[in-house]
């Protein structure tokens, strides 16, 4: 097991640390503070392999959740997103990385669709540390209590030191917080305002945690909430613990997540040995 951890450890740090160096010492473009991805028309040309990818894993056998089949496959990156699988040989250039996981099968990393992250007590590159080679490789997430502790700067802050990290994570702007009825007047209150303030965030992917209460209530800042919400074209998901069947409020108010990343991990043997 210690052997295991140790390999699982260096293939992870060799990636990340290929992602690092090609996302951001080599990036084309800034937005405000920080850096960007290259423009789509550069990942359509990487796709055509006009631009060679970033980094290629090589040796590997592909696990298709989709067609349920196991085969060796390589696959190239283009900074964050897979540009080809299978034969990649066209894709490579001088200055692509190479990733050698001969004996390791590839296949997409779990998703965790609901989780209170900060009730772990962890940072969040701890918490990266602990579920990602393991094969969670991506969260969604409210950050409730980060907001009510800190407000929205802390929510930043923890979002910001989350993309520094192997973990994905995606946030949903929570409905309001406190979760209370009436208005609780302990720490920081999200409401509309905030909204406004942050549905542009990348990581914002929805409305988190709209609990059945605040619509059978009524409550006019949540309903303020999911009217901004629809102004934006984000959806709205919904938390109705022991509902009856009778009761069909979300079929008006919510939505699917529309937007999902699957990230990838890879394991030897039986054994799961990295994830990205």
């Amino acid at each position: 097991m210690s052997k295991m951890l140790d390999e699982m450890s260096k293939i992870i740090s060799q990636f990340a640390n290929c992602m690092d160096e090609h996302n951001t010492g080599n990036l084309l473009a800034t937005r405000g503070k920080g850096p960007v991805l290259p423009d789509i028309r550069d990942f359509i040309r990487a796709g055509r392999a006009e631009l060679k990818a970033t980094v290629i894993i090589k040796g590997g056998k592909l696990v298709n959740v989709a067609s349920q089949e196991i085969y060796p496959a390589d696959i190239a990156l283009y900074h964050d997103r897979v540009v080809a699988m299978g034969d990649v040989k066209a894709y490579e250039g001088k200055a692509t990385e190479i990733i050698d996981a001969t004996g390791y099968h590839l296949c997409p990393g779990m998703i965790d669709g609901h989780l209170h992250v900060e009730c772990s007590k962890m940072s969040i590159t701890s918490f990266a540390k602990a579920v990602v080679p393991l094969g969670t490789t991506a969260i969604v997430s409210g950050l409730d209590q980060i907001l009510v502790a800190s407000g929205v700067a802390g929510a930043r802050e923890f979002l910001d030191e989350a993309e520094k990290s192997p973990l994905k994570v995606f946030w949903g702007a929570p409905c309001k917080t406190p979760y209370t009825l009436p208005v609780s007047n302990v720490g920081h209150y999200f409401g509309p305002e905030d909204h406004r303030a942050t549905h542009h965030w990348p990581e914002c992917i929805g409305i988190w945690e709209t609990v059945r209460e605040f619509i059978q209530e009524m409550d006019d800042k949540v309903l303020d909430a999911l009217a901004i919400a629809e102004k934006n074209r984000l959806p709205v998901l919904g938390c109705s613990p022991m509902a009856r069947s009778s009761i069909r409020i979300y079929r008006a108010v919510s939505g699917p997540i529309t937007k999902a990343i699957r990230p990838m991990r890879c394991w030897k043997s039986s054994a799961m040995a990295c994830m990205w």
